[in-house]
C-alpha cells in the first residue's frame, strides 16, 4: 500500500518534542565538527529537517507553514553564528540550550485547532517574531565578527556591511507583511530608506571599539525601533506619538545605560 505523506500530520505538542530531541542531537553534533565542509553539511541537514517538520506538523488553515519556516531559518543561522563566535563557556551553554528549545517552542505555540479570531494567534506570531529578532542579532553579530577577525581576508568589510543591512531589510519587509502591510510602491520606498538607515548604522558601529556582540545588539535594538515606527506609519492609523513617547524615552534611557555600564569599550 502506498503511503500518502500528505495524510501524515503531527500534533503540535508531538512536533515540539521531536524538534527538541533533534535540536539536542544537532547541538551535540556541532561540538564534534572541526572542518568547514561538515559545518555546511550540518546547516543543510538542520534546515532540511525543519522543512520536513514544518511540512508534517499540523497547521490550521488560518496559519501558513512557510512563514514559520522563515523564522526557523533566520533563528537557526543566527544562533549558529552566536555559538561559533561565543568565547565564554557559560554563554555557550545558554545559547546552546536556546538553540534547541526555542525552535521547538514555535511548534508548541501552534494552534491545535482551527481558529478564526486573530488574537488567538498572537502568542504564536510573537514567538516567531522573537525567533527572528534573536536570529537577526546572531546574523548581524556574526557578520561583524567576520569583519573584525578578517576571516575572509580577500573579502572587503564593505561586503559584510551591506550584507548585514540587506538581511536586516529583508527581515523587516517580511515582518511588515506578517503584520498586514501589503507590498506597494510606498512600502518599497520605505524599505529602501530602511536599508540606507541600517547601512549607515552598521557602518558607524563597525568603527566603534565595543565588540561584535554589542554591535549586533545595538543594531537590532535600533532595527526594532525603526521597524516598529515604519510599521505604524504604513498602517491606516499612522503613528500615535502620545503612545510612542514613553516607549522611545525608555529605549533611549536603557540604551544609554547599556552603553555606559554593560558595554566594554576597548
Amino acid at each position: 500500500m502506498k503511503l500518502n505523506y500528505q495524510s501524515i500530520s503531527f500534533h503540535p505538542k508531538l512536533a515540539f518534542g521531536l524538534d527538541l530531541v533533534l535540536g539536542l542531537v544537532f547541538l551535540w553534533w556541532l561540538t564534534q565538527i572541526n572542518v568547514w565542509w561538515v559545518l555546511l553539511l550540518w546547516v543543510g541537514f538542520r534546515l532540511a529537517l525543519w522543512a520536513i517538520m514544518v511540512r508534517l506538523a499540523y497547521f490550521s488553515l488560518s496559519v501558513s507553514r512557510w512563514p514559520h519556516y522563515f523564522s526557523l531559518t533566520v533563528f537557526g543561522l543566527g544562533s549558529l553564528l552566536l555559538l561559533i563566535f561565543s568565547d565564554w563557556s557559560g554563554a555557550w551553554v545558554v545559547l546552546g540550550g536556546a538553540s534547541a528549545l526555542f525552535p521547538a517552542l514555535s511548534f508548541w505555540f501552534l494552534p491545535a485547532k482551527e481558529i478564526e479570531l486573530s488574537f488567538e494567534k498572537k502568542s504564536y506570531r510573537r514567538w516567531r517574531f522573537l525567533l527572528s529578532i534573536f536570529g537577526l542579532t546572531g546574523i548581524v553579530s556574526g557578520m561583524m565578527a567576520i569583519a573584525t577577525f578578517q576571516l575572509f581576508y580577500n573579502v572587503s568589510n564593505a561586503i559584510w556591511w551591506f550584507a548585514a543591512a540587506i538581511v536586516a531589510t529583508v527581515v523587516a519587509l517580511w515582518w511588515w507583511r506578517e503584520y498586514g502591510i501589503k507590498w506597494s510602491r510606498r512600502v518599497g520606498l520605505w524599505a529602501f530608506m530602511f536599508f540606507l538607515l541600517m547601512a549607515e548604522l552598521v557602518g558607524i558601529l563597525m568603527l566603534w571599539p565595543i565588540g561584535y556582540l554589542a554591535d549586533g545588539l545595538l543594531i537590532v535594538w535600533w532595527w526594532y525601533i525603526l521597524w516598529l515606527l515604519v510599521r505604524f506609519h504604513l498602517s491606516s492609523d499612522g503613528i500615535v506619538w502620545k503612545k510612542q513617547t514613553v516607549f522611545l524615552a525608555f529605549s533611549a534611557v536603557a540604551m544609554i545605560l547599556f552603553l555606559v555600564f554593560a558595554v566594554r569599550w576597548k
